[in-house]
Order: structure tokens, then C-alpha cells, then sequence
């Protein structure tokens, strides 16, 4: 496929790092078209920064698109993702979805339904599935032990910078939707048995809904995940006790990170190639099957169904838990960062589904 076109919906940072992706396969004459009404100038500035403006164009109009399009990669914000895989679908054209694809899962099987009557590619884009270092602490398990219990956490720093740029997240994206497509994909490669049969037991919050911890289970196999915004260091640790008392853990808090058996040092990595790298091999993955047809696993949709399921069960109560914490006046006093937390994410929750709600009947 000669002189073939991405279009990409969005115009952020994750969104950068994936043209990056794309421009550095080399595999094929791909043109990209980015689509970002709302940061077109900001895009422009960092294509010519760059020198990318002979490989990348940005549009802030749809009908502005001058060339067909063979692919696309939606990676704006997740209230946009429907309307953005949406259109693609009527074009005919394959679509890979930053996670979490959607945030229910009506809205998930109307879009996969979609996809397969017109028969189209969609994909998700869970990054995850495209890390060696997660398949080798998989080997490492050892195979005759049973798994007992698995934790895992993960802590996100009030600011960081990463691939040389300051992260951030969307306010209006509860901490469990943004990260639990990450925790699947994660449990998925470690559990034995399907990862559609993982349940949801319960939750707890503190600090406005930025600190969080999920009891989940998978057969007889507790999990427990414990995630945090606004912490003071970023932290990704996966722990995993067998029933012959013996510990595996893989912190890639740096990846490609470091694995442990029992508290000693079995593998360290420090850097990882060019090719190896979880964006390159997740990009390459879908524009061969875009090109060829050829299928992956990593890129099936059964993740991301099972966590729009969850996501249904989990946001009643964490909404519910979420209103109790803020209605406790003490916590005016003990934690006021909280307060802000809480209050800035159910705003830009109200601002996303275009509704007024007065503080007083929020709290209440």
C-alpha cells in the first residue's frame, strides 16, 4: 500500500508520541492527517518544531480531508471517542482506540456492532500487551505453583514529565476509567483463567476520588489495586504471592523495569531498542492489520469489553462514595486538596454531559 493515509483524532501529547510511532516504523510511504479542532495551532507549532510538516498535516474541519484515508487512531478526549469511531465507521475505515474505548458498555457493543456489519476494524490500543518485559515476568512464574494473590499498584506524581513532555490527565476521567484498561490488560497476561471472568467485589476512596482501591477476584485469586493521583512519586508495581509461599514482583515504575523472586533481583533492564518499544510494536501491529489483515492478539476487544463492564458496576458506587466524602465537613479542614480534587472532576463531569448542577444538590 503505496502513499497510504492515518488520520488521527486528537492533538495531545499521547497523540504526538503515537505520529512519532508512526513516523519512525519506516515500514511504509504512511501520510498523517491530525484532526484537532481544539489544539490545531498548538499541533501546527510542534510539526514544524520538528520538521514533520512533509510527513504530517493538521485539519480542523473534517471536510478538509484532501486524500483517502486507510486507518485511523482516535487518541482525543474519551467524551470524543464515540463521535470520532463513529464517523470512521461510516467511512469504511479502520479504527484503533486509545483506552478506555468507551466508558460504558452500551456504548462499547453499539460501536463493536457497527464495526462488524460493516465490516471494519476496530481496535483497542492498550499498550500493555506490546511490553516484552510483562511476558517475561510471565515466564518467570513458575508454571506448577498455583498464583495465591496478585496486587498491584499504581501512582501517578501531582506533575511528571514523560517522553520529554509534562503528563497530565482529563478531569473528567474518574481515576478508574483511565487506568483500569491498563490493570485488565496487565491481569490478562498473569491469571489463568479468562479474563472475562474476573468480578468486581468492592471499593474505596479517599481524597476526592483521587486515591482509590479496587478488591477484584479472578476464581479463588483476590486482586487488589490500589491507585492514586496527585501522589508524591510515580510508582507501578505488580506483585504476585504464589500458594507455595514464594513472591514474584516487577516494578516498571522505570521501565522496562526490574523482577524479583523473592525480594531478589532476577532481571534488570535499563534501556530497551528502538524496535522493542511498546508504541512502535502497538502501531505496527494495527497498520499490518489494516494493510494485510492479519490479526493480533493483542489487539482483540475482549479487554476492553470486560472493563466497560466493570466500569457499569464500578461508577454507581464510586459516584455514591464519592458524594459521602465530600459531604463529610471535616474533611474541609484535613484534607482541602481532596475537596478540590473531588469537586474539579465531578465539574468537568457535569461541563462533559453539558448539565448544571448547583454545588448544594452535588454535596447533597
Amino acid at each position: 500500500m503505496e502513499n497510504s493515509t492515518i488520520l488521527f483524532f486528537g492533538g495531545g501529547r499521547w497523540a504526538r508520541i503515537l505520529i512519532l510511532a508512526c513516523i519512525n516504523l519506516k515500514k511504509k510511504n504512511w501520510n498523517i492527517v491530525v484532526y484537532t479542532p481544539r489544539n490545531s495551532l498548538g499541533m501546527q507549532s510542534w510539526i514544524d518544531q520538528n520538521d514533520l510538516s512533509e510527513k504530517v498535516e493538521v485539519i480542523s474541519d473534517l471536510t478538509c480531508i484532501k486524500n483517502e484515508i486507510q486507518a485511523a487512531i482516535v487518541v482525543n478526549a474519551v467524551k470524543d471517542h464515540v463521535s470520532s469511531i463513529n464517523w470512521a465507521l461510516d467511512q469504511g475505515i479502520a479504527v484503533m482506540v486509545e483506552k478506555p474505548m468507551a466508558l460504558n458498555s452500551v456504548d462499547l457493543l453499539f460501536l463493536l456492532n457497527k464495526a462488524k456489519q460493516q465490516n471494519v476494524a476496530l481496535v483497542p490500543a492498550h499498550i500493555f500487551l506490546f511490553c516484552d518485559y510483562l511476558y517475561q515476568f510471565k515466564e518467570i512464574l513458575v508454571s506448577e505453583d498455583e498464583i495465591e494473590t496478585i496486587s498491584i499498584d499504581w501512582v501517578d506524581p501531582k506533575n511528571e514529565v514523560r517522553y520529554s513532555e509534562v503528563k497530565t490527565y482529563d478531569a473528567s476521567l474518574y481515576v478508574i476509567a483511565d487506568w483500569l484498561p491498563h490493570i485488565m490488560s496487565i491481569l490478562s497476561m498473569v491469571i489463568p483463567t479468562p479474563i472475562l471472568d474476573t468480578k468486581f467485589n468492592e471499593l474505596e476512596l479517599q481524597h476526592g476520588g483521587a486515591e482509590v482501591w479496587l478488591s477484584l477476584s479472578s476464581g479463588n485469586i483476590p486482586i487488589q489495586v490500589s491507585m492514586a493521583r496527585e501522589g508524591s512519586a510515580r510508582l507501578r508495581l505488580l506483585q504476585i504471592k504464589s500458594n507455595t509461599g514464594k513472591t514474584y514482583s516487577i516494578n516498571f515504575t522505570k521501565e522496562p523495569g526490574e523482577i524479583f523472586v523473592d525480594g531478589k533481583l532476577v532481571k534488570n533492564e535499563t534501556t530497551w531498542g528502538q524496535e522493542n518499544r511498546p508504541t512502535i510494536k502497538m502501531v505496527n501491529s494495527f497498520l499490518t492489520l489494516v494493510e494485510s489483515g492479519k490479526e493480533d492478539d493483542a489487539l482483540k476487544v475482549d479487554i476492553a469489553l470486560k472493563t466497560c463492564q466493570l466500569l457499569d458496576e464500578m461508577y454507581p458506587i464510586y459516584s455514591k462514595k464519592r458524594r459521602k466524602w465530600l459531604r463529610d465537613t471535616n474533611h474541609l479542614i484535613t484534607d482541602q486538596a481532596g475537596i478540590r480534587y473531588g469537586l474539579k472532576e465531578q465539574r468537568s463531569v457535569q461541563l462533559t454531559n453539558n448539565k448544571v448542577i448547583k454545588w448544594e444538590e452535588f454535596v447533597n
